[in-house]
């Protein structure tokens, strides 16, 4: 069955560590990390570092963390179920 039909529990907590993790690495400061909800803190982590380092550091995060990312979806997919209807939607 195609993954897109399974509801897959990504594990987000862990999936945004990671990157706050690589924003720390990097040397964003504590005060920009986990303040106002993880999407406007990832954006101002990625702000710091384009404005402070480059955008190709910013970019290279990516790259970095891409084994893990898939790690962690890999994991979800261990208990993953299929979304109620999709058998019907398919027949």
């Amino acid at each position: 069955m195609d993954g897109t039909l399974l509801n897959t529990k990504p594990m987000y907590d862990l999936m945004t560590q990671t990157i706050f993790d690589e924003y720390v690495r990097l040397g964003v400061p504590k005060e920009l990390d986990q303040q106002g909800g993880e999407k406007f803190d990832l954006e101002k982590g990625r702000d710091w570092i384009v404005e402070n380092i480059s955008l190709e550091a910013y970019e290279e995060i990516a790259v970095r963390t891409a084994p893990r990312m898939l790690e962690l979806e890999m994991d979800g997919l261990t208990d993953a179920e299929e979304f109620p209807g999709v058998k019907g939607l398919l027949m």
